[in-house]
């Protein structure tokens, strides 16, 4: 209970402890009452032994947020990365941003739109204003429906979950990081975890 009122900050050599300490916090707070809610970002897939004491581990990736909950401009800058847009191609990136602002457009709109790769790819052909042929050309190579496919933030069929909402019905929480190496996936997911507990935590105060 004292943990929880305050911050701690655990440190230490390797093979000194840390981890088995953070084991056994979690351990004795899934046995206490009331139980504090703990969620842990395991970078290397080392605290799965939790779940033999009744937490949840989930691949990371469970809790990436879908494309309509992330902001256009980091959208844009995402899918610009992701697809290995270089960071000085000004232009690509700008009409990236473009893209995905209609789609958002139609979307508060009310028309039967997201952004699928499907979208994506047919809304570069709907561009306003004049395009240099060439420059609409090296878009649609980036912005091609078959290689939108094999983006995992993309994929409408992958599953997503309420950190604020499981972390309510478990006490513990896992984030295994160390299944997909992707660093722009886990920058996000990790982020997008933090403001939305951030957030809950707000509106309750």
């Amino acid at each position: 209970s004292e943990v929880a009122k305050g911050h701690m900050f655990i440190c230490g050599m390797t093979r000194s402890g840390k981890s088995t300490f953070v084991v056994n916090l979690a351990i004795n707070a899934l046995r206490s009452e009331p139980k504090p809610r703990i969620i842990i970002i395991d970078r290397r897939g080392e605290y799965s032994i939790l779940s033999e004491y009744g937490a949840l581990v989930f691949d990371y990736r469970s809790f990436l947020p879908r494309p309509r909950d992330i902001a256009p401009d980091l959208l844009a800058e995402l899918l610009a990365d992701l697809l290995g847009v270089p960071a000085g191609d000004k232009t690509i990136r700008e009409y990236i941003a473009r893209v995905v602002s209609l789609i958002r457009r139609d979307m508060e709109q009310g028309l039967d739109v997201d952004f699928t790769p499907e979208a994506l790819s047919q809304y570069v052909d709907i561009l306003p204003g004049r395009i240099q042929e060439a420059t609409k050309e090296r878009l649609r190579l980036y912005l091609d429906e078959r290689r939108l496919e094999k983006l995992y933030l993309l994929k409408p069929s992958r599953p997503y979950h309420d950190i604020v909402e499981v972390v309510k019905e478990h006490p513990v929480v896992v984030l295994d990081l160390s299944t997909e190496p992707n660093a722009i996936y886990q920058q996000l997911t990790v982020a997008h975890v933090v403001r939305r507990v951030v957030s809950h935590a707000i509106e309750r105060a």
